[in-house]
């Protein structure tokens, strides 16, 4: 979350300024855990997948393999990235793995 925080910090465009109302940001951002467990330690070490949105331009995917590097320095761990196709391909799989070249 501290990168996500860095990464907007400089935002320019209109969806990256916090509102109470939905809308649809490229630098959006969602975590879900199991509250009755939740700890740094237990958060981060149970992170299954990076997922971005395929509708979303490149910028989206390299922070998405921003995240997964932080990963390996900070604990070695390798955790997949994935691109989210539903929303513009209903009849595909729903997500699909992603390798940084």
């Amino acid at each position: 979350m501290a990168a996500h925080e860095r990464e907007i910090a400089g935002a320019k465009c209109e969806c990256c300024q916090w509102s109470p109302d939905a809308d649809d940001c490229s630098l959006y951002n969602e975590l879900v855990f199991d509250a009755a467990v939740l700890t740094p330690e237990y958060t981060l070490a149970n992170v299954e997948a990076v997922i971005f949105p395929a509708s979303r331009g490149r910028e989206v995917q390299r922070f998405a393999f921003d995240i997964q590097n932080a990963f390996k320095r900070n604990g070695g761990r390798d955790v997949p990235v994935l691109r989210y196709n539903a929303l513009v391909d209903s009849t595909g799989p729903a997500f699909s793995l992603v390798t940084n070249h």
